[in-house]
């Protein structure tokens, strides 16, 4: 039987075209013929018996583009076949591939001048013959969870041709000199088509032999800002600029102005490219799935104990550079409590909630289960906002427009307004503390949100059910975050109903 990994490292393929059975509507997966999302379980059984990817699945002039960014890295080790197949088999358009020259000739992929970050070995990258490429281990366990594959190592360029040429759109960049010309000699000996792969570089020289071959480049440059003009970079022959978040919307402009595509990176929200599509022409992202809505699901996929499209960090507390942790079997929460501290993650592997920006009823269903605390008054939180930015702190600005809902460990509900502007705190607007049943360390407690299009209650049912009401139509957003503020509390048994 195949393993969640092999499942995923597949795709479908029929009649030589690549293609997926189930229907998006509003970015929701759905099975074909229905209207029922998909679950996490129905997902893994679509993928138990299907077949390696053929067919054109993206070209470069296919229209605004999503770029997997080293195979999507928030999901996948990055950087590595694994990665590729299963961003391509989840509905990846292009798959951008970190190229360095080998010091005998090779093309090896790697993002870093050392291996050090990413596999088990240390060293320069390039100082590496193929002989020795060929025994490295990634290891992506601390980023990605235990699960990950331990047998995964750094490709060959010449191996992601032979498996995705002409078949998925391909970006490798030249990292060191002298690589440029070697990617289009292993391009050319590939056969791969010019509208099927774009090469790219920060270093000018390294882009020469490609445009010479008719090959799309990409020159990338940090936060651009005008110079060279766009007037002489189209004269240059390139085809994209990628630049940086940080660069102004006008220079984008002026660059599409002068005939050059423009592509920005890395973005991996889906508010950050709203505010920057109507400006380029394709986006970076380590987490093309979730921002292009292809995957949702409606209960959590934490009995994985590996991350899932969607599920990012909200802040940088908490582990996993703010993306907490998994526990046990089907367990994922944070661990806070030796201070006063603010924690939290995106839930992207729901959001947006029903598929639309705006949700106006939904029930969430969820457990959380107290370990420990920094003090009685702790708790854990849930927000419901228009932002799928980091939530920071639990100030207005930060939390966007929404609510938040809280269980402390005293066994108090509370449900909180935020605003989205100013610095003050969120605003109290529906509480219980007269039912309250304190939680003990270890305590697990049942938790229900309903939200119509009038009212917000937030009950909890183990026990004697207690809740609180209140009457209230300001905002009815999507984007799903979960945390904690100064407790060490996990989260399971996450279940959407629209």
């Amino acid at each position: 039987m195949a393993t969640t990994a092999e499942r995923e490292s597949q795709t479908l393929a029929l009649g030589g075209a690549m293609v997926t059975p189930w229907n998006v509507s509003g970015g929701a997966v759905f099975p074909t013929g229905s209207s029922t999302p998909r679950t996490l379980a129905d997902w893994m059984v679509l993928l138990a018996n299907v077949s390696s990817p053929t067919g054109i699945y993206a070209q470069e002039d296919a229209g605004f583009i999503y770029f997997a960014h080293r195979g999507l890295p928030s999901v996948y080790p990055e950087n590595t076949l694994d990665a590729y197949r299963r961003s391509v088999a989840a509905g990846a358009q292009f798959i951008e591939c970190d190229t360095y020259l080998l010091r005998d000739g090779s093309l090896g992929i790697m993002h870093d001048a050392t291996v050090d970050r990413t596999t088990t070995s240390s060293g320069n990258t390039a100082d590496f013959s193929s002989m020795q490429w060929d025994g490295l281990v990634v290891d992506a366990s601390d980023l990605l969870g235990t699960t990950v594959q331990a047998d995964t190592r750094p490709p060959f360029l010449a191996e992601v041709l032979a498996e995705f040429g002409n078949k998925v759109l391909i970006g490798p960049e030249a990292k060191n000199i002298g690589s440029g010309a070697a990617i289009v000699s292993l391009l050319q000996r590939y056969g791969i088509a010019k509208d099927m792969a774009i090469v790219q570089s920060f270093t000018e020289s390294e882009l020469s032999a490609a445009i010479t071959a008719g090959y799309p480049t990409m020159m990338l440059y940090g936060t651009y800002a005008g110079s060279p003009t766009p007037a002489a970079l189209a004269a240059t022959g390139y085809r994209w600029i990628g630049v940086a978040s940080a660069t102004s919307t006008a220079q984008m402009d002026a660059l599409r102005a002068a005939g050059l595509k423009v592509s920005v990176y890395a973005l991996n929200d889906r508010t950050s490219i709203a505010a920057v599509a109507s400006h380029c022409d394709g986006v970076f992202t380590d987490d093309e799935i979730y921002v292009r809505g292809i995957a949702r699901l409606t209960a959590d996929p934490f009995d994985l104990q590996t991350w899932y499209h969607g599920h990012q960090a909200s802040s940088s507390s908490g582990g996993n550079g703010g993306r907490g942790e998994f526990y046990s079997s089907d367990y994922w929460g944070m661990d806070l409590d030796a201070g006063n501290t603010w924690g939290g993650s995106l839930m992207g592997w729901a959001s947006p909630l029903g598929g639309a920006e705006t949700c106006p009823s939904v029930v969430i269903d969820y457990k959380v289960k107290f370990e420990s605390a920094f003090a009685a008054d702790r708790f854990s939180w849930v927000s419901i906002t228009n932002l799928d930015t980091p939530i920071t702190t639990d100030t207005n600005a930060a939390q966007g427009v929404g609510y938040m809902f809280a269980i402390r460990k005293t066994g108090a509900l509370q449900i909180y307004e935020t605003s989205g502007s100013g610095g003050g705190g969120a605003v109290e607007i529906a509480v219980n503390t007269a039912g309250a049943v304190p939680l003990s360390d270890g305590d697990e407690a049942t938790m229900r949100i309903t939200v119509t299009p009038t009212q917000l209650t937030f009950a909890r049912l183990d026990g004697t059910p207690y809740s609180c009401t209140v009457a209230d139509v300001t905002s009815r957003n999507a984007y799903l975050h979960m945390g904690v503020k100064g407790v060490f509390a996990k989260y399971r048994d996450v279940a959407v109903t629209i």
